[in-house]
Parts: C-alpha cells; structure tokens; sequence
C-alpha cells in the first residue's frame, strides 16, 4: 500500500491516548510541527504529502478532532516523520460511563460463552493462517494504532481503505463480551511467536480492546466487524466471516435476556451520544478559533522548504 491512513490518537472511555510511539519503530529522524494552529500544520503535511505522494510509501496520521486536520506524516522508507506536537486532552466522562455499561452487557453474555470453543476455532484458525509460513528468527514489532476514533464529526474508521489490498480479510462477527479481542489476540501473539511484525489497532471506545490485527507479511487481517464500524464482505473470493456468537455462545441466548440487552444497549449507546456531543462542542470552538488566525501561504512554503532539506539531508 503506497499510502497507509490511520489514527495514532483517540478519545476512549480510558481518556485521550496517544500510540505514536509504537510506530516511530526505525525512525531516525523526527521533526515536530508546533500545534499552536492546526490549520497551518494541516497544510504544512499537505504540502509534504504531495511533493512525497508516487515517489514513496507515506503513512498519513489522521487527526481525532476533526476530518479537517491531520497529526503527522511518516515516511518509512526515509526513515522520518513529520509530527504536530500533541498536548493533553481532557476525558469525555460520558464514554467512561457508556463503557460501565457495556460491561453489563459483556457479562450477559460471558455467562453463556463456550471459551473452549471460541479457543478451538482460534487454534484452527492459527494453524490455517501459518502452516506453510516459514519461522522468522527474528525479533518482531507490534505497530499500536486505531483504525478509527470518536470525533467531533461523529464516529469515523478507516477500515475499507486499510483492508482494500489485502489477501484475505476476516470479519469478526459476535457480540459484547463474546471474545472478539481476545480471539484476534490469540492470532496477534502467534504471528508474534512467529516472527512476524503485525499492526494491532486498539478499539477508540474501549483502548484495553483490540478492533484489528493486520499481518504485513501475510496479507490479512480481522477485524471487529461490528457495530459502530459493521461491514459485510463484498468479495467472497477474499473476505469471510467467523461468528463467534454462532461457534461459542449458547443458541437462543439473544431471545433469552432480549429485554435485558435491549436495555443495557439503549443505556450505554445514549452516553456514547452524549460523549459525541461534547467532542462536537470542543470541536467547534477550535475550529472557530482556527479561523480566527491568519495562515501564511510565504511562511508555509519557508515551512515545507526547510523540511525537506532535513528529511533529504541524509
């Protein structure tokens, strides 16, 4: 994939948080833009992604406040990266108390789940993905990312970009607490074992979850096929589904406790609203400040100029 988008920063129920450093792997070379106005760093990484975009593979950080910005550049291949510096951002208390909630509902759940099951289908899964892989003797590295995040602009991914080229792509099926997380972990610690880098994306609501795990050398990947980020597979040839609700999850247990999950959802999806709202406020008063401020096409160019003398000064 000559351009890679993804998310390094996320607003979660555990508060903001910030992976970067995760993907500076290799990097020897870091420049960082001053974030006093995100505008002017957007079109700063905007220059830089034209004058690179055909001549090498370009990794673009989006930005978890608005589509309207970006947080940085790495280009692999030249061992740097172009950063806007990131500062600490209030908690959204409204997911943390969306994700208790949750909780409740993952524990509907867990009381019918058949682990046993769920981890026989990982060990077949496992052994279908690596059977005829050679062992790497090699010390792998995990690559931390989200695929999406909560926004100002509602809840965005980047899930049919990241999958658009890959070999097979595995949709993940299930619901709260039946294991989804746990069953990709599984995959992401054998490819591990193997020697294999792989690129693990945390969940934007709940960061201590996992939502994807894509293996390079593979051309795979699965990933949380639901919702707030449910996809179907267009291509049969590629794509496939494992339920986990269908392999390890007591039939009839939707029709059993319906009243109890309509509820629990109802209750935790109302606070990811209200969590949503607030962002779209915080938003809002940014990008009205943004707009307050005056951008210097002279002093962006002088901007861009000087860093590509330090990225092609090698």
């Amino acid at each position: 994939m000559e351009i890679k988008k993804y998310y390094v920063t996320g607003n979660t129920a555990q508060g903001f948080i910030n992976l970067i450093s995760s993907n500076l792997h290799g990097i020897d070379k870091t420049i960082t833009l001053d974030a006093s106005s995100l505008a002017h760093n957007t079109a700063i990484l905007k220059r830089l992604i034209d004058e690179y975009k055909g001549k090498t593979k370009l990794e673009i950080l989006k930005s978890s406040i608005s589509h309207n910005y970006l947080e940085g550049i790495i280009l692999r291949e030249k061992n740097a990266a172009v950063l806007v510096k990131q500062g600490d951002r209030p908690s959204v208390t409204e997911f943390a108390k969306g994700l208790q909630i949750h909780d409740e509902l993952e524990n509907v759940y867990i009381q019918e789940m058949d682990f046993a099951k769920a981890d026989e289908a990982a060990g077949d899964l496992i052994e279908k993905l690596l059977k005829d892989v050679p062992y790497k003797n090699r010390e792998p590295h995990t690559y931390l990312r989200f695929f999406g995040t909560n926004t100002m602009d509602g809840i965005v991914n980047e899930v049919p970009h990241l999958i658009s080229e890959l070999e097979r792509v595995y949709h993940i099926k299930g619901r709260a607490g039946t294991g989804k997380s746990t069953f990709m972990k599984k995959i992401a610690n054998a490819c591990l074992a193997h020697g294999l880098d792989i690129e693990q994306y945390h969940c934007s609501f709940d960061s201590n979850s996992i939502d994807m795990v894509l293996v390079p050398d593979l051309s795979i990947c699965l990933f949380d096929s639901t919702d707030p980020h449910a996809f179907d597979p267009e291509d049969a040839a590629r794509e496939e589904i494992i339920d986990l609700y269908e392999i390890a999850v007591t039939p009839g247990t939707d029709e059993m406790y319906h009243k109890e999950i309509t509820e629990l959802t109802s209750s935790y999806k109302n606070y990811m609203k209200k969590g949503l709202q607030v962002l779209k406020l915080k938003g809002e008063a940014i990008i009205k400040n943004e707009d307050a401020q005056n951008i210097s096409e002279t002093e962006i160019e002088q901007s861009v100029d000087a860093i590509l003398k330090q990225i092609n000064n090698n």
